[in-house]
């Protein structure tokens, strides 16, 4: 089983998330792979004086995960910076998408900003050595202020917006080469077929708290209803 989780932003109320993450672990054990599809820690990652106070217990998790299965991180837009801290725990970092195949079905993994042309750009930007360089002769609280400031005008857009014809046109490109696409970004959970094809987003943990898994013959959606997790939509691949 792989599970697929995006958009958790734990950089607010990261004890609720906390204890849902440890719930999907503690009911989803055989795992051949979990990926992480970006922006999971939202703000400045980088900051060795925010990092254990901010993201500590996560830190521990993903620990743990990774020395029972392997672990991907395909970074997102909100992901400023190489992520040093989880590959030194052992996480797989991947910068822009990740392809697998499973029982023949070939399957694109990738955070959903790059699927449009200001996406792209945004990300060569932040993405430039100088500025990042820049970025760090700064003071660590002064940055991390900025990027926390800069994390919630985003989220804010990104929850409010409906998917633009530019996205759909690009997912639609993918299908022609992939069986099956999965993106964040979008902040909406999504299973859509399309023929034999298929996409699919997991959603994200501030408004819909909800992840994918793909187990055999199909792809699932899973959400919470209190302690308890719910199967809310499943499609064969």
């Amino acid at each position: 089983m792989i599970l697929v989780l995006g958009d958790l932003h734990i950089g607010i109320g990261r004890e609720e998330k906390l204890s849902k993450l440890n719930l999907i672990f503690e009911n989803f054990k055989e795992l051949d792979a979990v990926i992480f599809l970006g922006d999971i820690f939202d703000f400045y990652f980088e900051c060795p004086e925010k990092v254990e106070e901010v993201y500590g217990y996560y830190l521990s998790v993903f620990k743990q995960l990774a020395g029972t299965t392997t672990v991907f991180y395909i970074q997102g837009n909100h992901d400023f910076f190489p992520m040093h801290k989880l590959e030194q725990i052992g996480v797989k970092i991947i910068s822009r998408d990740l392809i697998m195949e499973r029982r023949g079905k070939s399957i694109f993994f990738t955070h959903g900003d790059l699927l449009s042309f200001k996406g792209r750009v945004t990300r060569s930007f932040i993405s430039l050595p100088l500025w990042q360089s820049l970025m760090k002769l700064l003071p660590c609280n002064l940055i991390y202020a900025i990027a926390r400031k800069i994390s919630e005008w985003s989220r804010r857009r990104s929850s409010a917006r409906p998917l633009k014809r530019e996205n759909f046109k690009k997912i639609e490109e993918l299908l022609s080469n992939f069986d099956i696409v999965i993106t964040a970004h979008f902040h909406k959970p999504i299973i859509n077929r399309y023929g034999n094809k298929i996409y699919g987003n997991p959603g994200d943990w501030l408004r819909y708290f909800t992840f994918l898994t793909l187990n055999g013959e199909f792809l699932t959606l899973w959400g919470f209803d209190n302690s308890l997790i719910v199967k809310l939509e499943e499609v064969k691949i």
